[in-house]
């Protein structure tokens, strides 16, 4: 994202929302990156690209989490 990052955002959102539910979609696979967002507490974290069985895996997971 061009003026902020994702790791910012997310801390953005939890401020505003605590109880938000981030699903976190990128390109940077770094261990400590995705243990950050971890600690922020989004559902899940997953990688780029994104293809059928991942997106079949998401709706799953939002659909579950929403009972």
């Amino acid at each position: 994202m061009p003026k902020i990052k994702g790791q910012e955002l997310v801390k953005l959102i939890k401020e505003f929302d605590h109880d938000a539910k981030i699903v976190v979609i990128s390109a940077d696979v770094q261990t400590s990156v995705r243990e950050e967002m971890e600690k922020e507490g989004i559902l899940t974290f997953v990688n780029k690209p994104l293809n059928e069985t991942k997106t079949r895996q998401l709706c799953d997971l939002i659909r579950n989490d929403s009972k």
